[in-house]
């Protein structure tokens, strides 16, 4: 019987080690998880009334798999309210509303008339190669100005990422995708929401944001209760190494060997625990950035709101 270590309790060991025993009942799996919960990132918190997202909020319904494995969980996926789709940009010391449509970028204030008349150039914009950073991407497409005040917000907002070191291709393939299927964004944009104006869905192709009514940690809860006892909490590996062909997974007080080691931990955390094993894997993970994100989350009473 083959000895599976998972080392990382966050949403990609869990679902790992799920999978693995919902497919392979039989299998030795153990998952190790150095925190006191599991979750990793997704992590909800209920103060005062209100449910708060310490890390990610939810993921998007445009691939299968995630709606798929919520069934096989037996929990039901909430699609976030229509209002939710609105996002603001701080500029010019106000919120200003992110445009939704090619109209509505002209009417913005965020953008200058030199930056609006640089958008309308997208039309004729040639295609780039099969892949480039998507500051790159950007700057060809819709100019430098929309690539400043309005993208670079974005990806620090998904990815806490920078755009000038992002694959376009890895993080946005649908839009890639509409570069060389349309030749224009503008008239990808328009096609899609003529196809749609009858389907009660937005003409974005990213997809809705989904959650769940307790909040994104439903999920990893759901798969903790799964895997049970075969989850370790409060356990963190100290190292990996290879004796006898096999490996060696070293905690604290124990040491058990593996016959599969799958690591979802961070890379930063990875490459210490295999650097008596694999030197060279161990400094290209340690070389790998993690950008530091702050969430913070706001409630309201209603009677506090005013709107105009």
């Amino acid at each position: 019987m083959k000895k599976i270590s998972v080392v990382g309790g966050g949403i990609s060991g869990l679902t790992i080690a799920y999978l693995l025993l919902n497919k392979m009942p039989e299998l030795d799996v153990t998952v190790y998880e150095a925190d006191n919960r599991p979750g990793g990132k997704i992590w909800t918190e209920q103060a005062d009334g209100y449910l708060c997202e310490r890390g990610a909020n939810g993921f998007l319904d445009n691939k299968p798999m995630t709606l798929e494995l919520c069934k096989s969980l037996g929990i039901e996926p909430v699609r976030s309210n229509e209002n939710s789709k609105k996002r603001f940009i701080l500029s010019g010391g106000k919120l200003n509303a992110l445009p939704e449509s090619p109209l509505s970028f002209i009417k913005s204030d965020l953008l200058s008339w030199g930056g609006k008349i640089r958008l309308i150039g997208e039309l004729i914009a040639p295609k780039g190669p099969d892949d480039e950073t998507v500051a790159a991407f950007i700057t060809r497409r819709l100019g430098k100005e929309a690539l400043e005040k309005l993208i670079d917000p974005m990806c620090s907002g998904i990815y806490a990422g920078d755009p000038y070191n992002m694959s376009m291709k890895s993080c946005f393939p649908r839009i890639k995708e509409l570069e060389q299927e349309y030749g224009s964004l503008i008239k990808a944009l328009i096609q899609i929401k003529k196809q749609r104006k009858n389907e009660n869905v937005s003409a974005a192709p990213a997809g809705n944001l989904t959650s769940f009514y307790d909040g994104a940690q439903t999920i990893t809860d759901a798969l903790a209760q799964k895997i049970g006892e075969r989850l370790r909490l409060g356990v963190p590996v100290q190292g990996i190494s290879m004796e006898n062909g096999r490996y060696q997974v070293h905690t604290a007080n124990d040491t058990e060997n593996a016959d599969i080691v799958v690591m979802a931990s961070p890379a930063y955390a990875s490459s210490g625990m295999m650097k008596d094993m694999d030197t060279e894997l161990s400094k290209i993970l340690s070389d790998i950035p993690y950008p530091h994100v702050s969430v913070v989350c706001f409630g309201y009473k209603k009677e506090h709101l005013t709107h105009g």
